[in-house]
């Protein structure tokens, strides 16, 4: 159910056609839902093709990624023991931060079996398995929990992907429209990444996606960049849709600095180098220019602009023709 090395054996011991138990019965449209098309035909063809080609741990991991523990519904089990008469393991139940059944929105409960039994020929059916009734980290925001449970649903069920620079492009748009812009139209991805780090809380360690929101890197920021190269797995993409859609900025601007070179106020240099120097002649000194620029911090500044200091020139050249105090 996960994703297995023998695709081609399993799905003939099941009289199923190669690729629908591919797509229909594991967690393989879940990993690669946000990769590009070529990409999935490439992986599609690998794990068709079996073991000596297809290395299935990378994509085992992005689709379990944090979960140590199936999941359960009580109402699937009732469900599927009156209609089957026993009980399933169902996918959609061991999805990353999933805690609600999308069919039911009825909370899941964790058992006590290991999520990497599930590939053991001594698999328990989910009634015979012991459960642990209110463990697990949510989702804070209930309304939150189900939007993520729904459309981690959606991308397990369909049969097609999206180019992964549309997606990156789609939340650019919305984090603007939810009020996430500064000066220059320019995104406040940082302030973002703050508040995405807020509403999850502790949810995001126990998915794996935890960040520092003051690092550049944080992945929240990386992922609104634009051609940033780097692959995430489905669990983030899924948390900033979710977060998108539930977060709106406090703020509709930030007054963030912009990157490179910063302007000169040079009207307050110029305010403390005339101060300076003004302190020097009341002491009966008279320095030079240079003297007083570097007691005031801004030699650099007075190098190069001299002519934006008319203050402090003005008073220089009138003390160079006053009598010297004694």
């Amino acid at each position: 159910m996960l994703l297995s090395s023998g695709i081609s054996t399993l799905a003939r011991c099941s009289g199923l056609d190669h690729n629908r138990y591919l797509w229909d019965h594991t967690l393989f449209p879940y990993a690669v839902a946000f990769m590009s098309p070529l990409e999935v035909m490439r992986l599609q063809h690998k794990a068709i093709l079996g073991r000596q080609y297809f290395r299935h741990g990378t994509l085992s991991h992005a689709a379990s990624i944090g979960e140590s523990k199936l999941k359960v519904c009580e109402v699937c089990i009732a469900e599927d023991r009156a209609v089957f008469g026993e009980s399933y393991w169902h996918r959609s139940h061991l999805l990353p931060g999933v805690s609600f059944c999308s069919r039911h929105s009825y909370p899941l409960i964790q058992t006590s079996l290991p999520l990497n039994r599930m590939q053991s020929a001594s698999l328990l059916l989910p009634s015979e398995v012991s459960v642990i009734p209110g463990s697990g980290v949510r989702i804070p925001s209930l309304e939150a929990a189900q939007t993520f449970t729904r459309l981690s649903a959606v991308i397990l069920d369909r049969h097609t992907t999206a180019e992964t620079m549309l997606w990156l492009a789609s939340y650019r748009d919305q984090a603007r429209r939810q009020g996430y812009i500064k000066a220059g139209d320019y995104l406040a991805s940082r302030h973002l990444a703050r508040d995405f780090k807020e509403f999850y809380g502790d949810f995001l360690a126990s998915v794996g996606c935890d960040f520092d929101p003051a690092s550049a890197t944080a992945w929240p920021t990386l992922i609104l960049r634009e051609r940033v190269g780097v692959p995430f797995t489905p669990v983030k993409h899924l948390l900033m849709q979710t977060f998108l859609r539930h977060v709106r900025a406090e703020v509709t601007t930030f007054d963030y600095a912009s990157p490179g070179p910063k302007t000169k106020d040079y009207d307050t240099l110029d305010g403390k180098c005339l101060q300076t120097l003004s302190h020097q002649l009341s002491l009966g000194n008279r320095p030079s220019l240079k003297a007083v620029a570097i007691e005031a911090n801004c030699w650099s500044e007075f190098r190069h602009n001299r002519q934006l200091f008319p203050r402090t020139l003005a008073l220089y050249h009138q003390s160079k023709d006053a009598p010297l105090k004694r």
